[in-house]
C-alpha cells in the first residue's frame, strides 16, 4: 500500500477510535445517575464569562466547566432549594463577566434557596461590585484575608474608529435610523453624539440606583454606606467587615471547615456544581405530565443554522430556531413556551422570520417571551408578536432602529497595492461594489428604501403592541431602555425571571400555579463533529473586511448597550 494511503487509513482509523473512546466516556458519565449523599453542601462557582445556555461541544458534559452557564446555575439552585439531600449552597465569586440582569436572576433563585430553609455563603478571593451584588443576596459574606477589592460605579465607554479608518482609506457609506442607532457611530465619529451620550446616561441612571439599592438593602445597610466604601475604591477588607458588608475574612480551607458536617465526619460533603448538573429535575420532584418548553435564543442573528462563526461568535440562525419551534409545536404534551432571548440583533431578514415563527406558534400555543441581558433590535424583532413579554428590570431592550450601507474600499486596497476590474451587465450590476462610492442619486434611492422598510417595521410593532405607530416611533430610532424602563413605556408587558415567565403560560394553558410541570430545554446540546461541520464559513468568501464589519456593526449596538452594565473597572 502506498504511503499516502497508509497514512490516510491510519488517521481514520485514528479518529475512530477517538470517537469510541469518547461515545465510551459518556456512556459511562450519562448512563448513570449521580449519587447524592445527604446533607451535602452544593459548591457552585460564579465566574467569567456566563453564556445563557451552553454552547454544546464533544467535552460538554464530561469535563466540568469552569465558566457555568446561566442555565446551569439557575438550575442548580433551583433543584437545591427542591433537595432534601441539599443543606446549603456555597458561591465562589469571581468577577462575573454578564450583565446585571443575568445577576438579577441569579439573585431571584438564592432568595428562593433561602427561602425553602437553606442556608446560601458567598466567598471570594477578590471581587467588584457584581460580586457584591451576588453576596447581599446570601446569608453571609467571607472573603480570602487582603483580598484584592476594586469597587467602582458603573462607566459607558466606546471605541470610534473613524480617523483609522480614514488612514487606511476605508469609507464607510452608512445610512442610519437614526439619531439613536449609535452602533453606526463606532465608524463614522471619534466621540459620543449628543444622543448617544443622553441614552447613555438615561440607561446608567436608571440601572445604577437599582443595583446599590438592592446591594444594600441585602447586607442590611444604607446605600450612603455603600458608596462612601466605594469612593475609596479599593476599601480594606476589615473596613468592610465593620460597615457590614463582609462577614469576616477566611482563606478557603478555612471557609470549608466552617461549613456544617454531617455527624461523625471530619468534612462536609460539598457536592460540585458539575456533578449536580447531571441530576435531572425529575428526580427531585420538578415534574409534571405537562410540559413547558424553554427555548433559548443567544447570540449574533444570521444564516440558516445556529453555531460558532469564525469571526463572528455565535450565531442565531432562523432554521435552527424553527426546529425548535416546530418541537414545541409538534409534541402534544407541550402546553406553551418559553422564548428565552438574549440577543442584540444580527440581519434584519432572519429576525423577521424568527419573529414570525414565533406569531405562528403562539396563535396554537402560548408563547412568552423571557428576556435575559439584552434583548435589543433583532432580538426585539423576534420577541414582539408574542402574546406576553417579559424582561429583567437590567435587561437592555428596544433599539428599534436600523443601519445599512457598505464600505468603500478602494483607497485601502490601493495602499496594499492591489487592483480591481471587470465587467458587468444590467441595471445597477455595482451597486454595492466595495470599490465605488454610491452616487448620490444612488445613495438617495437606498436611504428611502431604508426608511420604507423601518415604517413598515413600525407599524407592524404598533400592531402587536397595540400602541399607534407614532408612540411606537417615539421610542424607537435606535433608542435603546431597560426593563424597567420598557415596562412604563408599553414595550413589554411586565417584569420578570425565568419563573415568572413559566408562571404567565401556565396561566395562559389554564394550568394550576402549583400543578408541577416538566422543563424541556431545546435545543439539546450539540456534539462536536456537528459543532465543526455546523460552523458558518460564510463570512470566508466575497471581501472578507467588509463583510465582517458590517454583520458586527449591527450586533455592536447589543454589545455597547450591555456594557453599560458591564463596565466595572478592570481587576487582575
Amino acid at each position: 500500500m502506498p504511503s499516502f494511503f497508509r497514512h490516510v487509513w491510519a488517521v481514520m482509523v485514528g479518529v475512530l477510535l477517538l470517537n469510541l473512546a469518547g461515545l465510551g466516556i459518556v456512556w459511562l458519565k450519562w448512563g448513570q445517575d449521580p449519587k447524592i449523599e445527604k446533607e451535602s453542601v452544593l459548591y457552585q462557582p460564579i465566574g467569567g464569562a456566563i453564556l445563557e445556555y451552553p454552547m454544546g461541544g464533544f467535552t460538554s458534559g464530561i469535563f466540568a466547566s469552569e465558566e457555568p452557564t446561566l442555565h446551569s446555575i439557575l438550575g442548580n439552585l433551583s433543584k437545591a432549594a427542591r433537595d432534601d439531600r441539599i443543606t446549603g449552597v456555597v458561591l465562589v465569586l469571581n468577577h462575573p463577566g454578564a450583565g446585571y440582569a443575568k445577576l438579577e436572576e441569579i439573585r431571584a433563585e438564592l432568595r428562593r434557596v433561602r427561602e425553602a430553609g437553606k442556608t446560601v455563603w458567598a466567598w471570594s478571593a477578590d471581587f467588584g461590585l457584581k460580586d457584591l451584588y451576588l453576596a447581599s443576596a446570601c446569608d453571609s459574606f467571607f472573603v480570602h484575608p487582603g483580598s484584592y477589592v476594586a469597587l467602582t460605579g458603573l462607566y459607558s465607554e466606546r471605541f470610534y474608529l473613524a480617523r483609522m479608518f480614514e488612514k487606511l482609506g476605508i469609507e464607510p457609506e452608512l445610512h442610519r435610523i437614526e439619531s439613536y442607532k449609535s452602533a453606526a457611530e463606532m465608524v463614522t465619529r471619534s466621540e459620543m453624539s449628543p444622543e448617544a451620550r443622553e441614552m447613555s446616561e438615561w440607561i446608567l441612571s436608571d440601572i445604577y440606583p437599582r443595583v446599590m439599592w438592592e446591594t444594600a438593602e441585602g447586607f442590611g445597610i444604607d446605600v450612603a454606606v455603600l458608596e462612601g466604601a466605594m469612593v475609596k475604591v479599593i476599601p480594606r477588607t476589615d473596613e468592610l467587615e465593620e460597615l457590614g458588608i463582609v462577614s469576616g475574612s477566611r482563606y478557603w480551607d478555612e471557609m470549608k471547615d466552617a461549613l456544617p458536617r454531617p455527624g461523625g465526619k471530619e468534612e462536609p460533603r460539598l457536592l460540585s456544581a458539575s456533578t449536580y448538573a447531571g441530576v435531572s429535575p425529575e428526580d427531585v420532584g420538578m415534574k409534571g405530565k405537562k410540559k413547558i418548553a424553554v427555548i433559548h435564543a443567544q447570540g449574533l442573528i444570521g444564516g440558516a443554522e445556529s453555531g460558532r462563526d469564525p469571526f463572528l461568535g455565535m450565531m442565531m440562525g432562523y432554521a435552527s430556531v424553527r426546529r425548535d419551534l416546530k418541537k414545541a409545536l409538534d409534541d402534544d404534551d407541550v402546553v406553551g413556551v418559553v422564548f428565552r432571548v438574549d440577543s442584540g440583533g444580527g440581519e434584519t431578514m432572519t429576525s423577521d422570520r424568527i419573529g414570525r415563527m414565533v406569531e405562528l406558534v403562539d396563535k396554537k400555543k402560548p408563547v412568552v417571551i423571557s428576556m435575559v441581558d439584552v434583548a435589543a433590535s433583532g432580538g426585539y424583532t423576534i420577541s414582539y408578536r408574542a402574546r406576553t413579554l417579559l424582561a429583567n428590570a437590567n435587561t437592555i431592550t428596544g433599539s428599534i432602529g436600523s443601519i445599512t450601507g457598505k464600505f468603500n474600499m478602494a483607497g485601502f486596497y490601493d495602499k496594499l497595492g492591489i487592483a480591481f476590474d471587470g465587467v458587468g451587465i444590467g441595471p445597477n450590476y455595482d451597486f454595492y461594489s466595495s470599490t465605488r462610492s454610491w452616487t448620490p442619486e444612488e445613495y438617495a434611492m437606498m436611504s428611502s428604501e431604508h426608511w420604507e422598510g423601518y415604517h413598515r417595521w413600525i407599524r407592524h410593532i404598533a400592531e402587536f403592541r397595540k400602541m399607534s405607530p407614532a408612540d411606537v416611533d417615539s421610542l424607537a430610532r435606535g433608542r435603546v431602555w431597560t426593563g424597567a424602563q420598557a415596562e412604563q413605556n408599553g414595550l413589554i408587558d411586565g417584569l420578570g425571571d425565568l419563573q415568572a415567565a413559566i408562571a404567565r403560560v401556565k396561566e395562559a394553558a389554564e394550568i394550576d400555579a402549583d400543578e408541577e410541570v416538566t422543563l424541556v430545554h431545546l435545543p439539546r446540546p450539540e456534539g462536536f463533529l456537528s459543532q465543526i461541520l455546523g460552523m458558518n464559513l460564510s463570512a470566508v468568501p466575497q471581501t472578507l473586511f467588509s463583510r465582517w464589519m458590517s454583520s458586527r456593526i449591527e450586533a455592536m449596538e447589543a454589545m455597547e448597550q450591555g456594557r453599560w452594565s458591564l463596565m466595572e473597572a478592570a481587576v487582575p
